[in-house]
């Protein structure tokens, strides 16, 4: 018997790289993939979902609250590795200071918040997310930090750089929050809307 932890990244944005990033908005694609997301049986005995406070993240959790009648609760521990109020030119730069970030955790890359902190933040917070859990919860957050995460709960000191790269937007992943196991890592709806057998152990269809 697991409890199952439902962990999902945001669905599409649109990018304005006149505003700071944690203030982009879910993109028309976006809102279209946050309800199918919703739909998904297999977060249909959702009790409680959690958000992290950008809009990005809350447009995204709030049709999953609402079809399945739980409880919204906005967790600012949630936000994304803090980057300051500059974004970066383009996504080269951007990719560049990730994986310095990553490879160098101690350290403020760029002015953003230390790799090694936004991994104590994140860990903390979704631990003691899960201890007020009475059933299924998710967490709706953003890349990096989950990436920080599953880092964590592999025993990794690093993220692997490729892997972050490759989750798509939105994506779920399942933790048993009862032993802190990986029981699927993250994958599109796609996958998901066709098979929910990661849930037993098994990776979805292609």
């Amino acid at each position: 018997m697991i409890q199952p932890l439902f962990l999902i990244r945001h669905a599409p944005v649109t990018i304005d790289l006149t505003v700071p990033s944690e203030q982009w908005q879910l993109s028309a694609e976006g809102r279209a993939l946050a309800e199918r997301i919703a739909a998904l049986p297999i977060l249909r005995d959702l009790r409680t979902v959690w958000s992290s406070p950008e809009p990005k993240a809350q447009a995204t959790a709030r049709p999953l609250a609402a079809r399945h009648a739980a409880a919204l609760v906005i967790q600012p521990d949630l936000a994304e590795l803090r980057r300051g109020p500059a974004n970066l030119p383009d996504r080269a730069a951007y990719d560049a200071a990730v994986r310095a970030a990553f490879a160098r955790p101690d350290r403020s890359i760029s002015g953003w918040e230390p790799a090694r902190d936004a991994r104590r933040r994140i860990v903390g917070c979704v631990r003691a997310v899960a201890a007020q859990a009475s059933g299924p919860i998710a967490v709706v957050s953003h890349g990096l930090v989950l990436s920080l995460l599953l880092a964590h709960l592999r025993g990794q000191d690093r993220v692997d750089v490729a892997e972050w790269r490759s989750i798509p937007l939105p994506a779920l992943a399942i933790v048993d929050s009862l032993t802190w196991k990986i029981i699927a890592p993250f994958h599109p709806v796609t996958a998901w809307e066709q098979d929910e057998s990661p849930l037993l152990g098994a990776k979805p269809s292609a």
